[in-house]
């Protein structure tokens, strides 16, 4: 018999089990691949948090790269600065990339003061108010599909035993359905491969492909501009070209162009 899965089970709620059967069910029917913001969205209404981010990860048992960062309510050009230069920094970066199925909290994994005394803590973390941090690894059979890393400031407080549990709940999940997916890891050659038939076959420019590269890896339409240091009329200006050489009339359509069988949680 296994104890702790019984004694993880009885902290979650029926209430948090409707969301989590929720969250599940988008899991295994959304295509080509859950979208990793959507779920941590949908988290918030069980597990509260301040600020959070996903990434998927390239793995061929050789090399490991992190890519296709999303987030919604960190400021894109703090993300750039942690995917270009504070990744190194990251004091749980070495565990999770662990080949391992995991959900942790990150002051379970380093002594506290380390962390808040940590180049990490000071210039990444403390300018968005992050402090504690709730982390799940995707992984099957060795290989690392992706991460899901949830914030709060100091004054929130921790993650409690319950939500771990909810959020190893979801990642088992979305370990299974990677691995379905993707039985060999994800290879990122394959996802630019498949975006770079859109400049060939619509004869987009570079930054009209820029968008449709960013739009692919979930980033949202009132985010772009801000990602691109461009203006919302710039911005309107590429978007409608798009459109006319795509032969569609707006937003949701091109979404679901470059994105096929997407579809949202409630």
């Amino acid at each position: 018999m296994n104890t702790n899965k019984e004694a993880e089970s009885t902290m979650i709620s029926t209430e948090d089990w409707g969301i989590i059967n929720e969250i599940t069910a988008f899991i295994y029917t959304t295509q080509p691949y859950p979208d990793l913001s959507q779920i941590i969205e949908k988290l918030k209404e069980i597990i509260p948090y301040s600020h959070s981010f996903s990434c998927l990860i390239s793995d061929d048992n050789k090399n490991i790269e992190f890519f296709s960062y999303q987030s919604k309510d960190i400021p894109p050009a703090h993300i750039e600065l942690y995917r270009t230069q504070y990744i190194n920094y990251d004091f749980i970066l070495w565990y999770s990339v662990s080949p391992k199925e995991m959900t942790f909290r990150e002051s379970d994994i380093v002594v506290e003061k380390y962390m808040a005394e940590s180049i990490f803590m000071k210039e990444w973390m403390e300018p968005i108010n992050a402090y504690y941090g709730a982390v799940s690894n995707i992984v099957a059979d060795n290989y690392s599909y992706g991460n899901i890393c949830l914030y709060r400031s100091k004054e929130e407080g921790n993650f409690s035993d319950r939500e771990m549990a909810i959020l190893k709940t979801i990642n088992h999940h979305l370990c299974l359905r990677f691995k379905d997916i993707f039985p060999r890891g994800i290879q990122r050659s394959s996802f630019d491969q498949s975006k770079s038939l859109y400049k060939s076959t619509y004869h987009l420019t570079d930054r009209e492909f820029e968008i449709v590269q960013l739009i692919c890896d979930g980033v949202t339409r009132k985010d772009l501009a801000e990602r691109l240091f461009i203006s919302g009329n710039t911005l309107k200006k590429h978007l409608n070209n798009i459109y006319s050489k795509i032969n569609i009339k707006n937003f949701e359509e091109l979404l679901m162009t470059v994105r096929p069988g997407i579809k949202y949680i409630k």
